[in-house]
């Protein structure tokens, strides 16, 4: 075998091992309104993009809806817009391999809750000191801390198109929701929940909001 021949083959072995062991980590960018989902599998999260309504947390108080698709039917209601749908949100936390669980159904039991995969929510924009949870900028009179779950509804959540991504409390509609509220308390509207104006920015702010997958 000749010298150059020698030197080909372990050129070609040094880019086999380089593409087997030095795979270079792929990059994820923000989502944006035009593209509003950013699916990071390394990381088991999901990023979307919304704006801030900011009315629920200046002039009223926020009722149950948290995050909602901006064309759905509660979307005036709730304290972030998404860009995204619902649907498509669904099949994000899917692809990092959340678990949906299952269906409350469409009379569901009093003491039902989402008991899907869990996320770690945050939420971010420009000119945050930080990334926040609901927690830090949500106040519950009652003292209990989110608890986020998926729920297995896809199917009544594109029919109805309600449009609901979040809910403070458990539902049967939205994608995920607060296991800390059952269905019997939602129905009570028993809604504590009050915004912090003085964390959050100006009104139609984007905000970026990453679902990560609970260990």
């Amino acid at each position: 075998m000749s010298g150059k021949n020698r030197i080909l083959i372990l050129f070609f072995c040094i880019m086999t091992i380089c593409l087997i062991f030095c795979k270079e980590k792929q990059t994820i960018t923000d989502p944006t309104p035009e593209n509003p989902i950013a699916v990071d599998k390394e990381n088991r999260e999901v990023r979307i993009a919304a704006r801030l309504n900011r009315i629920w947390c200046d002039e009223s108080v926020s009722v149950h809806n948290c995050v909602v698709y901006v064309n759905g039917i509660r979307a005036p209601k709730a304290l972030f817009q998404a860009y995204c749908n619902h649907a498509d949100f669904f099949d994000a936390l899917i692809d990092i391999g959340a678990d949906p669980g299952t269906d409350m159904g469409d009379n569901p039991d009093s003491a039902a809750v989402p008991n899907g995969s869990k996320f770690d929510v945050s939420f971010r924009w420009e000119g945050a000191p930080k990334s926040y949870t609901l927690n830090e900028f949500v106040a519950d009179s009652l003292g209990r801390p989110f608890e986020i779950h998926m729920h297995n509804g896809r199917d009544r959540a594109v029919s109805t198109n309600m449009g609901c991504i979040l809910c403070y409390t458990s539902c049967n509609i939205s994608i995920t929701s607060n296991k800390n509220y059952n269905w019997f308390e939602k129905m009570q509207m028993c809604y504590p929940f009050r915004p912090n104006p003085t964390i959050l920015p100006a009104d139609s702010t984007l905000i970026i909001i990453i679902f990560r997958l609970a260990d």
